[in-house]
């Protein structure tokens, strides 16, 4: 079974379903495509169930946090306490360090990549 979600970045699909529920992570990615759809890539970006909202000054990311916990109120829907951090300088997302208009690979995800062992085979090109 394949399952997909599309956003503003394209589509995304699930190599394997990540919950019990078959449709769940779809049709809540798309959910919040829908309730969020007036600040995408304004300063606001929705993958899968994470919300990432970024802002130049902590003014404006407190006006921007406004807007995005009004709009997620009207619709009913909570965030969970856990995974909720507020006024982050750096955050990891897919994979990617994230700070003030830098973005590097996360050190983990190329760990085994730069630390490959060279090959120890010759080459029988010419």
């Amino acid at each position: 079974m394949k399952t997909t979600c599309v956003t503003c970045y394209g589509s995304y699909e699930f190599l394997m379903i990540p919950s019990r529920f078959t449709n769940g992570p779809i049709t809540f990615c798309n959910l919040m495509n829908d309730v969020l759809y007036d600040f995408l890539n304004d300063f606001l970006v929705v993958y899968l169930d994470d919300i990432v909202i970024y802002s130049k000054t902590f003014e404006k990311h407190m006006n921007h946090f406004r807007l995005v916990f009004q709009k997620l109120r009207e619709h009913i829907i909570h965030v969970k306490k856990e995974k909720y951090k507020f006024v982050q300088r750096q955050i990891i997302f897919r994979g990617h360090k994230i700070r003030e208009g830098l973005i590097k690979m996360d050190e983990v995800k190329v760990h085994s990549i730069r630390d490959w062992p060279a090959s120890s085979k010759q080459s029988d090109r010419n």
